[in-house]
């Protein structure tokens, strides 16, 4: 009769809403939060010479991605994850991709500069003043 036999999960749907409606109460007081963080590295990081992608438009507020003039981006990286910071070189669609990013071409970049950009989220854990000791770190990286 096109049906199948088992027993529906209802305690994992029951579940599953519950977290949906958890999530959806915190919904602006998260965006608030990451944001204010976001925006406190990124002023960082423009005082430190960086180049802030979308700057001033409305975007998502827990994402950065931005580049550092004259700093390759796996370089970076690599000495980010050994402090243990996390972030990505490109766009969050190109991410573990070794060619330059086929959005942050379209945006008119060359690939020198694709190379220099680097990704940052901040997240449910972020916390105040993470966005200024992220900047630090990446500053630090960028020294180094």
């Amino acid at each position: 009769m096109g049906r199948r036999s088992g027993t529906h999960n209802v305690m994992g749907a029951v579940g599953m809403v519950a977290a949906m409606e958890l999530a959806a109460e915190d919904r602006s007081s998260f965006a608030a939060r990451v944001a204010t963080e976001r925006n406190a590295f990124e002023r960082a990081m423009t005082e430190a010479g960086a180049v802030i992608t979308a700057a001033g438009v409305d975007r998502l507020p827990q994402h950065s991605h931005f580049r550092m003039p004259g700093q390759v981006s796996e370089t970076m990286l690599m000495k980010l994850d050994s402090i243990g910071l996390s972030a990505s070189a490109g766009s969050a669609c190109q991410s573990g991709a070794i060619t330059p990013s086929h959005v942050t071409k379209a945006m008119g970049w060359s690939d020198d500069a694709a190379a220099e950009s680097v990704r940052i989220t901040f997240g449910w854990t972020t916390e105040p003043s993470d966005g200024l000791t992220a900047a630090a770190a990446v500053i630090e990286a960028g020294r180094a």
